[in-house]
């Protein structure tokens, strides 16, 4: 080890290759026999692994091997080294640039055969975690800095015909560790493609395409040595040549239509293929973002490289799985946080059609974490000492990928404050490539941090971005009194750890209603986990220290890409087509929108009209006209006004008319659910008999065949029959606030916790009995609350028997100094016994859905089990519920017992939230044979408050008063 190589961060490679443009060069000499110009290094390579640098041979030649690791891979998912989570904490002690010398080593070793050849041979690693040294023969060739970034080293002085040693040396830790502090699980090894090219001795070395809108197009390049000069072509997208030079009214490349030319340059035997996109990225007035002069909507998620078993390394298929589904569920845009892909993934975009963000690899957050958080641009980001590793990370992205059209937008990396190296950077960017947009958010945050002036967004950048904006937030910019010429766009919004994320549909109407808003790119795509022998696991559970726990299972996917609830609600929400009725004198129009930028919704899709009806009446359907343009509306639609007594819905279903790449003939891509105006009346049930038995304590009220028994002293339902007086209760009812806290409430839930509210019971301190032979009730007067704090609710409850059927009335009123902000809930819950499987429901479904996370579900009547119910997730947290209901049945093969109302919400399943929120993982929950039936008179919203704001003021449950009232009828089968 080279202690001032290690240590220094102004050295960040040593014979590494100046970047250039990703491609792979083919030989054109057809009848001769040619050695193999592309050799991938990819397969099982030899391995060793050491605790210290200081246990490292002196001669890399001695090494004795003493197992084998397939390459690409990462170490740690073959038993070696530390799998550790943390998002913010560095994993070494902060003190840049100096790494402690136990850092752990591992020696990848393999042979090729070079053929005798006057070429010049190169190798390429596109990913090696963190430092590493090339050896080729046992004699140093070089090293390289960047565990994202490609690294090119010419090797044709250190190889000989015939069988060649190859060895590589990677370093744990580095100083470049202390820019490479991204929110992901940490990995080692070499975890992307390495390759050999064999060139001629004089070849073209780079080339930069710059193709705009209005077809014109140039090229720059590079020659290496004494090259001719290269002859260039066109490949148009339906295949057939062009001569080189601009294009008139070329097809344009944007995410709904990547039509890809290829740009041919055959030079010296070499015959090289680059696809590329006639557009252009602007910006117009007012701030708004244009691809070919056009305003877009960047429905976007952020993306890591993540696997189950893997770590960072995925192949092509797995990349291909990725924006296939992205396709499927309407997104066009990417960030590659908080590092650049593989270079394949950008073909991908470029063919699928995906705007990108392509972030640099450079991340410092740890040093605010070491700082506690008082202003520590100092320590890097404005440190002189780090520069050239900050330009160097900059322009290795930006010489990669800059040929990729998908590419809108540079990003100068994530989290690592804001400094002078930044301005370098960016003033790098500016003139390297001014056809793109420059992003770096953290010329907002370091002013929001610090409480700085948040306008404060330095001029370096050309967009201005921000994380988890508050709506308030967001129409501020939307209006943009100070009128910044910038586009706004949220890099990251709407977390979507656990059960959510909430209030997705409200980001949207902003977006759509101002157009300075280019919209954002959802945390994150998939959760980051392990797959264990058991079930997934997260940070803490590898012995790692430190770690973030649950904080990476954040994901719109599973590990395994397997969707949660929130890509179903992404889906919905970013529609491309969208659909609303407009009162008039005799019906109602329907108005179809297209919230597509640039085809007309007919040219993909068609619809399913599905005409007025009720969730259990019959349903005819007929096709609806979807001829309207991008950014337009169109009334396609008349539904002539009718008398509904019952709630009536109309829905509209729009589909792939044809296969594509991405999505089968037939797919659904849009759809909407519509409610009509409806009397909706419902017949009370006509009082017949009752009885009231009073036994002091507890108190029986019967009537055709109920018995209900009410505990006096805690207002409980302590038994339910009917007709054979068997109780189907497993134990007495209660009321509840509690659910088991969501990731989205991990800040509410002390406050919460605090005011007892997860202790919260009925207090009685009065009791009434009544019969008049047709009913019978029991009112209970008292409180709702804990002890040690004040009452929730001052509280009337009244159980009334009458037609066979127990109704259940809550009166409640917040005393004045009740001082729990918000609460999770408020729900009668029933414990039944065990047999309470079958499930029917009138409700919202058939998915979980909440207040502010229901766009991805639609009225119906449904069929499910209780079992079916539980929504599993990593980390188990509240789920299960259905908003809107007007009924509910939970059967067993002797009983069913059924709940009404008028817009109540419940959840039926096997576990208590009380069981829910004390297992830590998934596969440690044990189902109860018992069904738990909550019914709600309202459960609280999810939002995205784990990093994001607040839950807003509208989805809080803060009522000052309430009443309740749900009714529930106990039947033999």
């Amino acid at each position: 080890m080279k202690k001032a190589v290690f240590f220094n961060p102004e050295n960040t490679g040593e014979n590494r290759l100046e970047p250039r443009a990703y491609f792979i060069p083919e030989r054109n000499t057809k009848g001769l026999k040619q050695p193999k110009y592309f050799e991938s290094l990819n397969g099982t390579w030899n391995f060793v692994y050491f605790d210290t640098i200081f246990d490292l041979p002196e001669d890399i030649a001695s090494v004795k091997y003493k197992d084998t690791l397939p390459v690409p891979s990462c170490w740690q998912c073959y038993g070696y080294g530390q799998r550790q989570y943390t998002n913010i904490n560095y994993p070494i002690p902060f003190d840049a640039p100096s790494v402690p010398a136990d850092t752990p080593v591992g020696i990848y070793h393999r042979s090729f055969s070079s053929p005798s050849t006057d070429d010049r041979t190169y190798i390429v690693f596109d990913g090696v975690c963190s430092m590493f040294e090339l050896y080729i023969g046992g004699k140093y060739v070089g090293m390289s800095k960047g565990s994202r970034l490609q690294a090119e080293f010419d090797i044709t002085e250190f190889v000989s015909e015939g069988e060649n040693d190859i060895a590589v040396k990677i370093y744990t830790y580095s100083d470049a560790t202390y820019l490479e502090d991204q929110d992901c699980l940490r990995y080692n090894g070499i975890f992307r493609d390495v390759y050999l090219l064999r060139r001629p001795r004089a070849h073209l070395r780079d080339i930069f395409i710059h193709a705009d809108a209005d077809g014109s197009l140039r090229v720059d390049y590079e020659l290496y040595g004494d090259c001719p000069t290269p002859v260039f072509g066109l490949v148009s997208p339906d295949g057939k040549k062009l001569p080189f030079g601009n294009v008139n009214s070329p097809a344009l490349w944007t995410a709904e239509t990547p039509d890809l030319y290829t740009l041919t340059a055959d030079c010296n035997g070499e015959h090289i293929e680059i696809p590329f996109g006639f557009r252009t990225v602007s910006v117009k007035d007012g701030g708004v973002l244009c691809i070919n002069g056009t305003a877009v909507k960047l429905k976007g998620v952020n993306r890591h490289d993540t696997t189950e078993s893997k770590g960072y390394c995925m192949t092509e298929k797995e990349l291909l799985r990725d924006l296939k589904l992205m396709k499927q569920n309407n997104i066009n845009c990417i960030r590659t946080s908080h590092y650049p892909a593989a270079p394949e993934f950008y073909r991908m975009c470029d063919r699928l059609g995906f705007y990108v963000v392509d972030e640099c690899d450079l991340e410092t957050h740890g040093t605010e974490r070491a700082m506690r958080y008082v202003d520590s641009s100092c320590l890097i980001s404005d440190n002189p000492l780090f520069e050239k590793a900050y330009l160097d990370r900059i322009h290795r992205t930006i010489e990669r990928d800059k040929n990729s059209p998908c590419v809108i937008m540079w990003s100068l990396g994530n989290e690592s404050l804001f400094g002078e190296n930044h301005r370098k950077m960016a003033d790098l960017v500016h003139g390297r490539d001014s056809s793109r947009l420059l992003h770096y958010e953290g010329t907002m945050s370091v002013n929001t941090l610090y409480h700085k002036e948040i306008t404060a967004v330095d001029p370096c950048v050309d967009i201005v971005s921000t994380m988890y904006p508050y709506l308030e937030t967001l129409k501020e910019a939307g209006i943009n009194e100070k009128g910044d010429p910038r586009p706004y766009y949220m890099c990251e919004y709407a977390h979507s750890m656990g059960m959510g994320p909430g209030g997705l549909s409200e980001y949207w109407e902003l977006i759509y209603k101002y157009p300075r808003l280019c919209g954002g790119c959802v945390w994150e795509w998939a959760d980051h986990a392990v797959k264990g022998k058991d079930g997934w696991l997260y940070g803490g559970d590898f012995g790692d220290f430190p770690n973030d726990g649950v904080f990476c299972v954040d994901g719109l996917c599973f590990p395994d890409r397997t969707p949660h609830l929130g890509l179903k609600e992404l889906k919905k929400v970013i529609r491309p087509a969208r659909f609303s009725l407009e009162e008039k004198e005799n019906g109602y129009a329907v108005t179809v929108e297209n919230t597509l930028d640039f085809i007309n919704l007919s040219d993909l899709f068609e619809c399913v009209f599905v005409h007025p009806h009720t969730a259990t009446g019959e349903r005819t359907e007929s096709a609806l006209p979807l001829d309207v343009a991008p950014h337009c509306k169109k009334e396609s639609a008349f539904i002539e006004k009718e008398n509904y007594t019952e709630r009536t819905f109309v829905g509209f279903i729009v589909k792939y008319k044809t296969a594509t790449e991405y999505a089968k003939k037939g797919d659904i891509a849009a759809w909407d659910q519509l409610e009509l105006p409806s009397k909706n009346e419902k017949a009370e049930a006509e009082a017949t008999s009752a009885s009231l038995s009073d036994g002091g304590r507890y108190v029986s009220l019967s009537s055709d065949g109920l018995t209900v028994e009410i505990d006096l002293s805690t207002a409980s339902i302590t038994s339910l029959s009917f007709g054979d007086n068997e109780n189907v209760l497993a134990s007495p009812s209660r009321f509840t606030a509690w659910r088991a806290p969501t990731d989205n409430d991990m800040y509410i839930v002390k406050h919460w916790k605090d005011r007892h509210v997860h202790k919260c019971k009925t207090n009685v301190y009065s009791a009434e009995t009544s019969c008049d032979g047709k009913t019978a009730s029991v009112k209970l007067c008292g409180t709702f609350g804990a002890p040690s704090v004040f009452p929730l609710f001052r509280t009337d409850i009244v159980y009334t028997v009458t037609a066979g059927q127990l109704s259940v009335h809550i009166h409640a009123v917040r005393p004045e100094h009740a001082d729990v902000d918000y609460l999770p809930r408020f729900a009668l819950m029933l414990e039944l016994k065990k047999g309470f499987e079958k499930l029917d429901y009138l409700a919202m479904g058939p998915d979980s859905c909440y207040v502010d996370f229901r766009n991805h579900a639609y009225y119906g009547a449904f069929g499910s089990t209780v079992t079916k119910q539980f929504e599993h997730m990593i980390h188990p947290q509240e789920c299960g519920n259905h908003y809107d209901a007007d009924r509910v049945t939970v059967s067993s093969g002797k009983k069913s017992l059924t709940a009404s109302g008028s817009g109540f919400e419940f959840s039926a399943l096997h576990f208590s939230p009380e069981m829910i929120e004390a297992a830590p993982h998934d596969f440690e929950l044990v189902p109860s044979k018992n069904t738990f039936l909550l019914l709600d008179y309202k459960v609280g919203g999810i939002g995205s408050h784990s990093c994001g704001p607040r839950l807003p003021e509208n989805y809080r449950f803060k009522d000052e008063s309430f009443d309740f009232d749900i009714t529930i009828k106990l039947e033999n089968k």
